[in-house]
């Protein structure tokens, strides 16, 4: 254990670690992979009830209703084992992984990935997904917000704010409105 460390902008900060909290934070590292090697080792039984004479969400779908009371409120595992199936369906989809700053970019089948780290197994299953033409909801799932398809009436608003700026009437329109919203209006001195 070091009396300080040092950080990445080269000063020390006197410190000292806790024992306690490394430990902590260990046993979460350590549950963490230990979590994930046993979601992998359950897809990988799994992967046998997958029926891959059918559509994508067709075999994978009743597995998951299979076990859905195992899962329990555990969305995260839920998720993990889900995108593992995927990538047991699509064993030999072609996939590739983007560079990063410390690795090239990889190329392998989406099989294979499930042995990758969990953000590379993700990036194949997603590519799996888009390879059978089946697409997770844009937004998790979530409801849109309420006018989100609106974005054409901030066009249509913003050309109808133009046509009413090069009519004098349009003009005391806009006046009228603003001072019905509160705002004071008054004219630029010019120089």
């Amino acid at each position: 254990m070091t009396d300080s460390i040092e950080s990445e902008y080269g000063r020390n900060l006197w410190l000292k670690q806790n024992p306690e909290v490394v430990e902590e934070i260990n046993a979460a590292v350590t549950a963490d992979a230990t979590t994930y090697e046993h979601t992998r080792n359950a897809a990988a039984l799994a992967a046998d009830q997958i029926n891959t004479l059918l559509p994508m969400d067709d075999a994978i779908n009743p597995i998951m209703e299979c076990y859905r009371e195992v899962f329990g409120s555990n969305h995260n595992i839920k998720a993990n084992f889900k995108d593992m199936l995927v990538c047991h369906y699509g064993a030999d989809v072609p996939i590739s992984i983007p560079a990063t700053k410390t690795e090239e970019e990889l190329h392998t089948k989406a099989g294979d990935a499930i042995q990758l780290s969990r953000h590379k197994m993700k990036a194949a299953a997603k590519q799996v997904r888009e390879d059978a033409g089946v697409s997770r909801a844009a937004g998790g799932g979530r409801a849109p917000r309420p006018n989100s398809e609106g974005a054409g009436t901030v066009v249509d608003f913003a050309v109808t704010l133009t046509d009413l700026m090069a009519r004098p009437e349009g003009i005391e329109k806009i006046k009228a409105l603003l001072h019905g919203l509160g705002y004071g209006l008054r004219k630029l001195p010019s120089k």
